[in-house]
């Protein structure tokens, strides 16, 4: 896909209202991928969004990751991501990461390509908040907050959920509304588009707010690197992500040659990719919504690029299934049924598709019709 076509594309799509032109809207992926991780080996492909994933199989080892978005903007991001981890020490890696990456932009600029250059040139504010936080979404989050500290639960209520794991009159009568309104059919049509708002269960609000508070319960909020940066912004004091610990940079490092960057089609690169290419396949978001088009196309492509044995692994941020089992074998998987407790409040929701014979038996589908995670089954 050329330049102008993916700057199409994105006119076409759900974040088309917040700019014309591409921006990057998300900074860094808000979904626990602690099972994607578990089982990177081989050569994968996966979404690019801010790089987080590409950079989790880094760092476990994968042979070979192809990151690819229709956003052109998010594989500049993830450039600039590269960039650091190619010239700045560790300490330096990290602060351009999660607090401001502006200091660091010049020795990384030469990095660059010239769209990426000409894209940052122009926007220092969004390296201001750290690389982590670049995003229009990740924006869109500081500001809701700003109204949940005056309407919801104030500053110190929220700092003290953080740092003591006090759950003492959080879900208050305002924090039910509060995410009944955020997330009502409405609402979510407004933001990404009629197809997206469509695909949402009825009393998604309230069963989305269940999970979010037995995560809250269950998974201390002190260490919850999730939790933190969806009320704060930040990490907790001490705690990464994988690929972000000095040992995962390290690995990281190491592992760059391993790493490829496309804009375009994922359908397109999968096709042109031939046959038996990939181990693994991990979509994040991108069947929310999607046309039954989309979904056989994906379907078909992925049968033809998989090897044997290779698996596709979906993130969704409904629950239930995708459609895609129209055209291949499907499993609803729990993450925290396989040894990996989904930490995460977002894209909770996994799939994974045996296009071809599956050998991932360490992965335990759900036996039941598709319920919400957590939910009796």
């Amino acid at each position: 896909m050329r330049q102008s076509e993916a700057v199409k594309a994105w006119r076409k799509g759900p974040f088309r209202w917040l700019s014309r032109e591409p921006e990057v809207m998300f900074g860094q992926v808000r979904e626990d991928t602690s099972l994607e991780e578990s089982i990177a080996t081989g050569r994968i492909l996966c979404i690019a969004s801010g790089g987080d994933l590409a950079f989790t199989c880094l760092a476990a080892g994968a042979t070979n990751v192809v990151a690819i978005d229709v956003n052109p903007a998010q594989i500049y991001l993830v450039e600039l991501k590269v960039a650091a981890f190619r010239r700045l020490e560790y300490r330096e890696i990290v602060g351009a990461m999660t607090r401001d990456a502006r200091p660091f932009y010049g020795p990384l600029r030469a990095d660059l390509s010239e769209d990426a250059r000409n894209y940052f040139d122009t926007r220092p504010r969004r390296l201001a908040r750290g690389l982590q936080n670049a995003g229009k979404i990740d924006d869109s989050i500081r500001r809701l907050m700003r109204v949940f500290h005056i309407f919801v639960h104030p500053e110190s209520r929220v700092r003290r959920l953080l740092e003591k794991g006090d759950l003492v009159g959080w879900s208050s009568r305002r924090w039910r509304a509060a995410l009944g309104l955020l997330l009502h059919r409405t609402t979510l049509t407004a933001i990404f588009g009629k197809r997206f708002g469509e695909a949402a269960p009825t009393g998604y609000a309230g069963d989305f707010r269940i999970e979010m508070e037995r995560v809250l319960r269950d998974l201390p909020p002190q260490t919850n690197p999730f939790a933190w940066q969806c009320f704060s912004g930040q990490y907790p004091p001490g705690i990464l992500p994988s690929w972000l610990t000095e040992e995962g940079v390290q690995e990281v490092k190491r592992n760059l040659s391993r790493l490829q960057l496309r804009v375009g089609d994922i359908i397109e690169l999968l096709a042109e990719s031939g046959a038996e290419s990939f181990d693994r396949i991990y979509l994040s978001n991108i069947l929310d919504g999607a046309s039954p088009e989309f979904k056989e196309g994906l379907a078909k492509a992925m049968a033809q690029a998989l090897k044997l044995g290779g698996d596709a692994v979906s993130r969704s941020f409904f629950p239930g299934r995708s459609g895609l089992e129209q055209f291949c074998k499907t499993s609803l998987v729990r993450q925290d049924a396989n040894g990996h407790p989904d930490r995460s409040f977002f894209c909770r929701y996994v799939e994974v598709f045996e296009c071809r014979r599956s050998t991932v038996s360490s992965v335990t589908p759900l036996r039941s019709r598709p319920t919400y995670i957590g939910r009796s089954s």
